[in-house]
């Protein structure tokens, strides 16, 4: 399928209408000025969009299409994209690239491109991944619709954390400053969006402004009313003062957390929180509470009674208790102290997620992974554990001095004494 450009669809269009140039023009543009947008040698302004959109009578949007429309929407409907637990790959590189020709040269259109944006990233070829946000930015800015363009750098920084460059995602989110102040008060949703990620990404880098943004970030959640990242803000904030024995700082976004849960009835909740009177559940092994295990027996409960719904079924929901149901179960088998159950029982690939954005996502996982070790420390075997323990630390390696990896030294403390 030839996709075809801006200009020849006008040039098609135009001919399809029975108008020449002169009347397509109308006096409004030159003819000549028409010929050179129809032979792709300029490029129209939105001005000029509008009144050939109106002229032809289409919107602007559908006259900038290029690409199967709906092939692209087929795409976006596919459930693979919707899993957080694996990337699409095979999606990709069976249907998505044969086929990038059929990308539609709209907002849908760029959500896809959004995707292989990612993908290159996620493999290695940044080279890629930077000439994909030339073609989206561009297609923004071409037509008009600046606060697009300016969201797409924010969602380039944020594709820069599937190769793990940080402080590269760091530096381009800091770039968008001036341009994301210009647009707050027409695009919140922008505003609010470049708050959390200036926050989230400057932690390991900049904890100033890890600080000011993210305070900012949710003094301007209640202002806009827009609660998008609300809980990943208090959660990260409470992971931080924990760490750090800042326990009054760390209790005030507990209670935030506390009184959102109260109006915020969301079923997610229901299986990402263990105990919502303490929702920052800040040690995943070490310095546990007396009635952990029960705790943990009744949260898995409640997952297993959720996963057996079938009047209200949630892809998202069924994918995140297959995934850490088993994780959660060894944790209680480690709390009760059944160490030979944990290392028959354990796999690496359980823990694996390659695709975990956030330093505090990779974190979390390596320490979770560490009830193994433990629990061949606990037996004597002490050595097993050692090299366990060596295994999962080399795979956080680039952000081994992370404020996030705090309970992970003081399980090598454990370990080697």
């Amino acid at each position: 399928m030839k996709t075809m450009t801006l200009g020849e669809k006008i040039k098609e269009m135009r001919k399809e209408r029975g108008y020449t140039l002169v009347e397509l023009a109308d006096g409004k543009i030159t003819k000549g000025m028409l010929s050179l947008i129809e032979n792709n040698k300029s490029k129209p302004s939105m001005d000029t969009l509008e009144y050939l959109a109106g002229k032809l009578g289409v919107s602007v949007s559908f006259l900038t299409q290029q690409g199967d429309v709906e092939w692209t929407k087929t795409i976006l409907d596919r459930d693979e994209l919707y899993d957080v637990f694996k990337f699409p790959v095979n999606l990709i590189e069976e249907e998505i690239l044969p086929n990038s020709d059929k990308i539609s040269q709209s907002e849908d259109g760029m959500t896809i491109y959004h995707l292989l944006r990612v993908y290159y990233r996620y493999i290695g070829q940044r080279d890629k991944a930077e000439k994909i946000s030339e073609h989206i930015e561009g297609f923004y800015r071409n037509i008009g619709l600046e606060h697009l363009a300016i969201r797409d750098k924010l969602n380039n920084a944020v594709s820069m954390l599937y190769e793990r460059d940080y402080e590269s995602a760091y530096e381009t989110t800091k770039q968008t400053e001036k341009q994301v102040e210009k647009l707050k008060e027409y695009d919140v949703s922008i505003y609010i969006s470049y708050l959390f990620w200036r926050s989230i990404m400057a932690v390991d880098y900049n904890r100033e402004e890890f600080i000011k943004y993210g305070e900012l970030h949710l003094e301007e959640c209640f202002k806009r009313e827009n609660f998008k990242y609300f809980y990943l803000q208090n959660l990260i904030f409470g992971f931080y003062y924990s760490y750090r024995d800042e326990w009054d700082k760390a209790e005030v976004y507990q209670e935030n957390l506390r009184k959102y849960f109260a109006f915020n009835k969301s079923e997610r909740y229901l299986f990402e929180i263990l105990d919502k009177n303490m929702p920052i559940k800040t040690y995943h092994l070490l310095k546990q509470p007396d009635d952990i295990i029960e705790k943990t027996e009744a949260y898995i409960e409640r997952m297993t009674k959720l996963s057996e719904q079938t009047e209200s079924y949630s892809r998202q929901r069924n994918d995140f208790i297959e995934q850490y149901k088993p994780i959660i179960e060894l944790e209680l088998e480690y709390y009760k102290k059944n160490y030979d159950y944990v290392i028959e029982n354990f796999s690496y690939k359980m823990y694996e997620r390659p695709q975990a954005q956030h330093q505090l996502d990779r974190v979390s996982f390596a320490v979770r992974s560490m009830v193994y070790p433990l629990s061949l420390f606990e037996l004597g075997r002490v050595d097993e554990a050692r090299s366990s323990y060596q295994i999962i630390e080399d795979t956080i390696a680039d952000i081994k001095d992370s404020v996030f990896a705090k309970e992970m030294y003081m399980i090598r403390d454990i370990i080697f004494g």
